[in-house]
């Protein structure tokens, strides 16, 4: 039918004026009182003629649903959207397709259909339903009437009908077999019904689709799915010309990233906080630039996350973009996999309530996750040949859904300090070109400068009573300043949260000594204190070693850390050692007495006296 036609059989709204609904209930009530019967009479056919009055008509307030049926199928007839989605040789038109596959395979089983020829969009909400125990059986009506009354070539999967309860699943089917007997179906209407195996033998679905089963290939390789997912986004950010979006600020231009790391507190939140800034420079929008969502339930829910996200609707005619971040926590352990899908895939989550939440291809979707494989390996070129063999040859069931977006790896700060070594030389591995580093606005910050430059001072014998601290002069390059810092700060392989605190404590403490008369040697007529700035500062050394150093072994960051960690001495650092080993155990509590014309500084827990001539 064409636009025409539609307009001129489109009765939704008569012409005369229309009623409002107080109007409608006067004139009944007028009418009923004329009359004749008793009162039970009376309301009956007061309440016949007002359903009567409302089911095909529509008042000034109100809009009847029929006349709402009417109004959407007119908006639908007036842009048809066609698809026109290829379907693979291997599935049969105008029945349903009963796919059965290990559950760790489901996912890249949906995504393979519609990767099958010329590739065209991502499926979207209304063509995929992921099935879990509470998933209603209008739900699954609904896609059934979708995919049976469909004339745009769509492609409809109910993915984990295995999850379904026995009573939906019995009436889902006979609902199924109802309408396959109407005429006005479509009769090649594509629809896919997947399964998995470890339950098809407790399932009521694949009991009764079981002679609709099909035999389906093997799936594409996880790169090969990881690289289709990546065009698709990039493509999504593109299609936005009238704003500049926040996918430009990352490397590949893509809407959707993935910042993980195989352990807590390595700088993926540093990472996000960095495209926040970048997004507020180039909008000028300084408000809800970035929108944090932390997921921290075993479970989630995504009840929660689309009454969090609903506060920041925007129209499509005055798009603000923005940077969404879901902060993934290692205490989830259920429905991760599912949630990526249907937000990032298919576009959009939904509540109980209706509540849609649409993803929009003019915001940066990041997840922040910590993945669960630890890498064993030391050699930092050990660790890119396994990365590289992991994404081309181990198959999709076998790893979470997230390793396959397009993802960037933060690192320990020792890996970190390997790896810009590396890239130094221009031998950086591929696969690694885009992953974050040391941060530059850290290296060039005066706490991590102070620190620095202290310390490189403090290990080449320099007398430190006559430096002063420059602010804003910027000494060394990043492999200089991790190599200083890993071997002062006490821990052998350090998060950067923890390397983070060694540099702030020392920082603020030398701050202090700066500021501090009796580390000012050349304001102290006492020259027997020569060098006692240099004894200051190896005291605040160990006291930052202490801070930095955890005291409990925490759930979150007790993942496998480096077994063999090489000591990395700079040779001719003379006395450094010993100095070190004289340090250990050093308190706070400092005793001086005056004796023979010395002053001598005794620490407790320790035999050795350290004087100063």
């Amino acid at each position: 039918m064409t636009v025409t036609e539609s307009q001129s059989t489109f009765h939704a709204f008569p012409s005369r004026n229309i009623e409002s609904l107080s109007s409608v209930t006067t004139s009944l009530l007028s009418r009923l009182r004329s009359s004749k019967g008793d009162l039970i009479e009376k309301l009956k056919e007061l309440w016949n003629e007002y359903q009567n009055s409302l089911t095909a008509k529509s008042v000034e307030d109100y809009l009847s649903l029929e006349h709402l049926g009417h109004s959407l199928r007119y908006l639908a007839r007036k842009e048809p959207r066609q698809v026109d989605r290829p379907f693979a040789t291997y599935l049969n038109a105008g029945r349903p397709n009963l796919m059965v596959r290990p559950s760790g395979e489901i996912l890249g089983a949906v995504l393979s259909i519609y990767m099958y020829g010329p590739k065209l969009q991502l499926p979207s909400y209304d063509e995929v339903l992921l099935c879990t125990p509470k998933t209603s059986i209008e739900e699954i009506v609904l896609l059934w009437r979708r995919a049976m009354y469909d004339t745009s070539g769509r492609i409809f999967c109910l993915v984990n009908a295995d999850q379904l309860d026995y009573e939906v699943s019995t009436k889902a089917e006979e609902k199924r077999i109802h309408l396959a007997k109407d005429r006005s179906i479509n009769n090649e209407y594509k629809l896919v019904v997947l399964c998995s195996r470890e339950k098809e033998d407790h399932s009521h679905m694949v009991t009764a689709l079981d002679s609709y089963r099909i035999d389906s290939p093997a799936l594409p390789s996880a790169a090969d799915i990881g690289t289709y997912l990546k065009e698709r986004f990039i493509s999504q950010a593109l299609e936005v010309s009238s704003i500049r979006t926040a996918a430009s600020l990352t490397h590949d231009k893509c809407c959707v990233q993935v910042v993980t790391s195989t352990r807590a507190g390595v700088g993926k939140s540093l990472v996000v906080e960095r495209l926040a800034q970048e997004l507020e420079d180039i909008t000028g929008n300084n408000k809800d630039v970035c929108v944090t969502v932390p997921l921290a339930e075993k479970h989630i829910d995504q009840n929660v996350i689309v009454s969090t996200l609903t506060k920041y609707i925007t129209t499509p005619t005055n798009p603000v973009s923005r940077i969404f971040h879901f902060d993934i926590t290692p205490a989830v352990l259920r429905g991760v996999d599912n949630f990526l899908f249907n937000m990032l895939v298919l576009g959009g989550i939904s509540n109980i309530h209706g509540h849609i939440w649409r993803r929009n291809p003019w915001d940066l979707y990041v997840i922040e996750i910590t993945s669960a494989a630890q890498l064993q390996k030391t050699d930092i070129q050990s660790t890119a040949e396994k990365k590289e063999a992991k994404v081309q040859r181990v198959s999709f069931g076998s790893q979470p859904f997230f390793t396959i977006l397009p993802t960037v790896s933060c690192r320990s700060p020792r890996e970190t300090r390997d790896l810009e070594s590396i890239k130094a030389n221009n031998e950086l591995d591929g696969t690694m070109q885009n992953d974050p580093l040391m941060d530059d606005q850290e290296f060039r910050s005066p706490a991590f400068q102070r620190a620095y430059q202290y310390l490189v001072r403090k290990a080449k014998g320099a007398n430190l009573d006559f430096f002063d601290f420059e602010e804003g002069k910027i000494e060394g390059d990043h492999v200089q300043c991790l190599d200083v810092f890993l071997r002062h700060c006490g821990v052998a392989d350090p998060s950067w949260a923890e390397l983070r605190h060694f540099v702030w404590f020392l920082n603020e403490q030398l701050k202090d000594c700066e500021h501090s008369v009796f580390c000012q040697a050349r304001h102290l007529e006492d020259a027997s204190l020569n060098g006692f700035l240099n004894f200051v500062v190896r005291f605040m050394m160990q006291m930052s070693k202490d801070f930095a150093t955890p005291s409990l072994l925490m759930s979150d960051e007790s993942t496998v850390r480096l077994a063999n960690v090489v000591d990395e001495q700079v040779e001719g650092e003379e006395g450094e050692e010993e100095e070190e080993e004289k340090t250990q155990g050093m308190t706070l509590l400092l005793i001086n007495y005056v004796e023979g014309g010395k002053t001598v500084l005794i620490h407790t827990y320790s035999s050795i006296m350290t004087t100063f001539p």
